[in-house]
């Protein structure tokens, strides 16, 4: 902290100058440096949270979707598809005998993108239908929603129609989940307990 020289007089001696605290230029480009190490850490991690959230959020609407075409194709007695509208970006519900479409659409943002897999391999198939007993027509189909590296996979069975979220995320775990195991043996070695006395655990 340095001593600054006042551009004005003071009120009791109108020709004296007057010191007050200030911050040198090395300092302030110090505090900027900080400023912008922080900012360089969080704003990845917002974009991967918001990357997340709004994977979730479009995967939770395509299983509504679907369980919804599911039990009006019960109700109705007829099939109804949920149609995958790449271009537009939306899925939508058709009743395929009377080709209306429901009013239930879920948009999807730009980001996120839809494939149909059917036995393991991606498919140019843009609809699952569901038939009025529940299941579907033709076999299990793997509904894909990706948004950049994140991936949902949405398994339909097709004996019985039932939809599950099969796995979420990407194929790498985070590292707190790989080294959670060792962390018990590690403590272990540094306390030189031995190690049938450990309780090995997953800490989350």
């Amino acid at each position: 902290m340095k001593k600054c020289l006042a551009l004005f007089p003071t009120s009791r001696h109108k020709s004296a100058w007057h010191f007050f605290p200030g911050f040198t230029l090395v300092e302030l480009l110090v505090v900027l440096g900080i400023i912008g190490l922080i900012l360089g850490i969080s704003v990845p991690s917002l974009t991967g949270f918001t990357q997340r959230t709004r994977l979730k959020a479009a995967t939770r609407q395509i299983v509504g979707l679907l369980s919804l075409a599911r039990s009006k194709a019960i109700g109705a007695h007829a099939n109804h598809a949920v149609v995958v509208d790449q271009a537009r970006g939306e899925l939508r519900v058709t009743n395929l005998a009377t080709e209306e479409t429901l009013e239930q659409v879920v948009r999807l943002p730009r980001a996120i993108t839809v494939a149909l897999q059917v036995g393991g391999a991606p498919s140019s198939e843009t609809r699952v239908v569901f038939q009025p007993t529940g299941s579907l027509l033709g076999p299990s189909v793997r509904l894909l929603v990706a948004d950049r590296n994140k991936e949902h996979a949405i398994l339909v069975t097709s004996i019985t129609g039932s939809v599950t979220i099969e796995r979420y995320g990407s194929a790498r775990l985070p590292l707190r989940i790989i080294f959670s195991p060792l962390r018990p043996l590690l403590r272990c070695c540094l306390v030189k307990r031995p190690l049938d006395q450990v309780c090995f655990f997953t800490v989350f």
